[in-house]
C-alpha cells in the first residue's frame, strides 16, 4: 500500500511539472547561428571601419630620415703631405691612395689642402706650399651631415676636414654626402665649384 501511495504522487507530480514548468529547450546549431549572424555582421563591421579609420588611403607618408652625425660618414682614410714636398711627390700619393683631396700637413697642424685635379699639369719640381689652398675650412664631427654640405655649397668647396681641437679625424666631401643621401652628385673639384657657382650668378 505504501508503495502505491509513493508511486501516486510520483505520477501527480509529473503532471503538475509538465503543466506549469516550461519545456527545456532542444539544441539547435543552426538556429543559433542565425540568431548570432546580425551580431557577428556588425562586429565585422565595426572592425572594418576602425582599421579604415586608423589606416587611411592615401598615399604613403614621408620617410623621415634619422640625423645623421659628420662622424658617422666621414671618410676616415687620410692622403696626407708635407708643404715641403714636391709636386711629384704629392702626385704619386694621390696614385698610391686613389684619394681625390690631399691634406697638407705641418708636423700635426693642417695647413692646406691640394685637389687632384690642381696636380695635373703642375710642374713636378714645384713645392705643395706654392699649390696649395689656405686657410682651410673644417668641421666637428659631431655637426649635421645636411649643415656640412650647407657649408660646402656655401663656400664652393670640394671637401672639408673633420676635425676636433686641432686634430684631424677624417674628411668629407661630395662623395660621402652622396652616400649619406644628402646630396646628389657634384665636382668634387674646388676650382670647378668655383667656376659653376660665377657662371651661375653671371
Amino acid at each position: 500500500m505504501a508503495a502505491g501511495l509513493v508511486l501516486g504522487y510520483a505520477v501527480v507530480c509529473r503532471a503538475l511539472a509538465r503543466r506549469w514548468l516550461p519545456a527545456p529547450r532542444r539544441r539547435d546549431p543552426e538556429g543559433a547561428r542565425a540568431g548570432l549572424a546580425p551580431a557577428l555582421q556588425w562586429g565585422r563591421g565595426a572592425a572594418v571601419e576602425r582599421l579604415r579609420a586608423l589606416h587611411p588611403r592615401g598615399p604613403a607618408p614621408k620617410k623621415v630620415c634619422a640625423m645623421v652625425l659628420v662622424s658617422e660618414s666621414m671618410n676616415r682614410s687620410l692622403a696626407t703631405v708635407s708643404p715641403d714636398a714636391s709636386m711629384a711627390e704629392a702626385v704619386a700619393v694621390v696614385q698610391r691612395t686613389g684619394a681625390e683631396h690631399v691634406l697638407v700637413m705641418d708636423e700635426q697642424t693642417l695647413v692646406g689642402i691640394l685637389c687632384a685635379c690642381e696636380l695635373r699639369g703642375a710642374p713636378p719640381g714645384d713645392r705643395v706650399s706654392d699649390r696649395m689652398s689656405g686657410p682651410v675650412a673644417t668641421v666637428r664631427p659631431d655637426v649635421r651631415v645636411e649643415d656640412a654640405a650647407a657649408l660646402l655649397r656655401a663656400c664652393s668647396l670640394g671637401c672639408l676636414p673633420v676635425a676636433v681641437g686641432g686634430l684631424i679625424l677624417g674628411t668629407l666631401s661630395e662623395a660621402e654626402l652622396i652616400r649619406a643621401g644628402v646630396s646628389e652628385p657634384r665636382p668634387h673639384c674646388r676650382r670647378e665649384h668655383r667656376r659653376r657657382a660665377s657662371a651661375g650668378r653671371a
